[in-house]
This record gives structure tokens, sequence and C-alpha cells, in this order.
């Protein structure tokens, strides 16, 4: 049986140590780099769009409810946005709230809710058309404007 021949080296010394790894391993580095910058990238990315899709619906949920904090500023609960309007824009901004704060956005939509009925109930004059009356308690009226504060706080882009 024969030995087999020594291993040298690159510069040919008998029982230097070769390093044939290193090549490999730069390249899978590489390699590795590149998918972690597109996956960051992605990721950022998705942020981005995620903030930008939060900041529109608080655009379409504060619009919503616009006409009635106007109306509640100089007292004109006939100018009020119907109540159709303020549900839809409830139903629609939910989803876009992380699940933690849509407990508390569900319990300040009931509140607003029960608050408007309370201060606000639909009477219908002579002709069936629908009105609201204004409330004579100022307490009520605080408690409405609480509510709905409390409810448009939710649509903060912080």
């Amino acid at each position: 049986m024969t030995n087999p021949p020594p291993i040298t080296g690159p510069t040919g010394k008998e029982g230097e140590h070769v390093n044939n790894w290193l090549p490999f391993l730069i390249e899978a580095g590489k390699i590795a780099a590149v998918f972690a910058a597109g996956y960051y990238t992605h990721f950022l990315t998705g942020i981005r769009d995620k903030r930008h899709r939060f900041a529109v619906a608080c655009g379409v949920f504060r619009s919503a409810f616009a006409p009635t904090v106007a109306a509640l500023q100089v007292g004109r609960p006939d100018q009020f946005a119907p109540r159709e309007r303020e549900d839809t824009a409830i139903v629609e901004f939910r989803p876009h709230l992380p699940g933690k704060r849509r407990v508390g956005f569900d319990a300040a939509g009931e509140h607003y809710h029960e608050c408007r009925k309370r201060a606000y109930p639909e009477v219908y004059d002579i002709y069936g058309k629908k009105i609201e009356a204004f409330p004579r308690n100022q307490q009520i009226r605080d408690e409405f404007a609480a509510a709905l504060t409390r409810l448009l706080s939710y649509a903060d882009k912080t």
C-alpha cells in the first residue's frame, strides 16, 4: 500500500493548510446579503403602504363626521351628518385599527351611538320629514360632544 501524495499549499510547501471553502463562503455571503436587502426593502415598503392606507382611512373617517362636528359647534343639529353615513364610516374604518385598539374603538362607537340617541332623538314633523330636536340640557350635549371627540381620537395619525 502506498501513501497518498502530501498536500501542498499555494506556496508549494508540504503540510501547508489549504482553505478551499473561503471562496464558497464569500459567494454565499454575497447571496445572503442580496436576499436580506430585498426582504428588508419589502418589509419597509409594506410598513409605508400600511401607514399610507391608515392615513387615507383617517381622512375618510373624519370627513364623514365633519358635518356633525361643524353643526355641533354652531348648535344646528338639523345639519348633522346622516346616521347611516356615520355608521358606514365606523364600519369601514374599523379594519384599519390594530386588534387591541379595535376593542376600545368598538366601545367608543357604542357610547357615541347611545349619546346621540339620548341627546338628539329623531323627531318627525307634520310632513313626515325626519328632523332632530336640539336638547335643552347642556350636560347631555356636552356628553355627546365628549363621545364624538373620543371616537374621532382613534383617527389620529400618530
